[in-house]
């Protein structure tokens, strides 16, 4: 990963500022989402190789030293948006496909890849995701083909079925929970953030 500055402290005191860098001074590299992780590091994502057809997802320590980092390039994977750690140590990323679709990635605790899974049609992509117990619900933009303004689209799947290969991918989180569109304002709204709600909801 290229060109990551991270700076985290408090009252505007610095406990780390690093620059992460692979070298390559051609590669523009982007943090897209940053989440807290269980050992006190934080997990990070963005699109990697200076363009958005591959996912590069770093780890880092407590002191804000890469633990590991995955340039990750799947053919139907186009840039990941969200990462969260998951409640089984490893992390979701959440983003779009190739084909426009809302993508889930899942990795595990050492950054190996254990599948995906893409969801929707063309024009959709996720740009936010959550853990709610067992399900994993993300959140972002679908296309109204009727006037061609993006509406929230909101996805919940579940997040206890086993792997299983399909070709070149996984079917990672099982059955499909429910979807919800909402046009709040007839323009072109794009949901970027998942509030856990008091409720079970």
């Amino acid at each position: 990963m290229a060109g990551l500055v991270l700076t985290t402290g408090l009252l505007a005191q610095s406990t780390f500022a690093y620059r992460y860098s692979d070298g390559d001074i051609n590669n523009d590299q982007i943090v897209y989402s940053l989440a807290p992780t269980s050992d006190g590091g934080f997990i990070l994502v963005g699109p990697s190789e200076g363009g958005l057809l591959d996912v590069g997802v770093v780890k880092l320590n407590s002191s804000g030293v890469v633990s590991w980092a995955k340039d990750l390039y799947v053919s139907d994977v186009e840039y990941g948006a969200a990462v969260i750690q998951s409640t089984d140590g490893g992390y979701v990323v959440a983003g779009c496909s190739v084909t426009d679709n809302m993508l889930l990635l899942k990795f595990n605790s050492s950054g190996g890849l254990t599948g995906y899974y893409s969801y929707g049609t063309s024009w959709d992509g996720a740009k936010s995701v959550i853990q709610d117990g067992s399900y994993i619900v993300m959140a972002g933009k679908r296309i109204n083909p009727s006037d061609y303004f993006y509406d929230w689209f909101v996805v919940k799947v579940s997040y206890s079925k086993r792997h299983s290969e399909l070709g070149e991918a996984f079917d990672l989180f099982g059955v499909f929970g429910w979807r919800s569109r909402f046009c709040l304002f007839n323009n072109k709204d794009i949901r970027r953030g998942i509030p856990h709600s008091r409720d079970p909801g």
